[in-house]
């Protein structure tokens, strides 16, 4: 059974969706998202023992849509969340689901070992475990007296 825990607006959970309405306007364009214009994914980083971790929201998303690249040191995640094929005549009450193309690009820093970079897929999150390299050790430098 899953546990439902439902905690009353306050107006800081308004004027945060207020805020990100108006970057998603500002990000797309103002006016409503059509299919074709995408969406940008969320995306949670941070750095554990073994490098980084980008974690993406995909749900909806086949594995088979979603396309990774690497070009020096920008990681590159791009692909298609396709709207539900619905058979008869539909009348919305609400959608907030977008669908079509979406490309997130993140910056990676120099000790990336982009080589080593590994993705998982699991119940719509597109884990990205990022390996860093052992910083270079600091070696003396001898100053000669002559």
């Amino acid at each position: 059974m899953i546990r439902i825990r439902r905690i009353p607006g306050t107006e800081a959970t308004h004027l945060h969706r207020q805020m990100e309405h108006a970057m998603e306007g500002l990000l797309h364009g103002f006016g409503r998202l059509s299919p074709a214009a995408g969406f940008i994914p969320r995306a949670d980083i941070h750095e554990t023992g073994g490098g980084l971790r980008i974690i993406l929201d995909l749900a909806g998303v086949t594995r088979e849509e979603i396309d990774i690249t690497v070009e020096g040191r920008l990681l590159r995640v791009t692909g298609t969340r396709r709207e539900v094929e619905a058979t008869g005549c539909l009348r919305y009450h609400q959608m907030e689901i977008p669908y079509g193309s979406f490309e997130r690009v993140f910056h990676l820093p120099d000790a990336a070992d982009s080589e080593k970079i590994e993705a998982s897929y699991r119940d719509g999150f597109l884990n990205i475990l990022v390996p860093l390299r052992a910083p270079a050790e600091g070696r003396q430098v001898p100053v000669d007296t002559r």
